[in-house]
């Protein structure tokens, strides 16, 4: 083998060993991220208002001018 092989060997190997370490990261994140709640993930930001008295609107009349 010659100088040229054994550093493009080596290039090789690093770039494995960073694609590698790349796809563990990424599989950590997709198990973190399975983890989450799905009313969450489909709806994270839920807005309700709640008065202290009970209102009836039951007998409102509402006129549009």
């Amino acid at each position: 083998m010659t100088s040229i092989d054994l550093n493009n060997a080596a290039a090789q190997l690093q770039k494995a060993t960073e694609i590698e370490q790349d796809l563990q990261q990424l599989e950590q994140l997709l198990s973190e991220y399975q983890k989450i709640d799905a009313r969450v993930l489909v709806s994270p930001f839920w807005n309700e208002v709640k008065g202290r008295e009970p209102v009836d609107l039951a007998g409102a009349e509402i006129s549009r001018e």
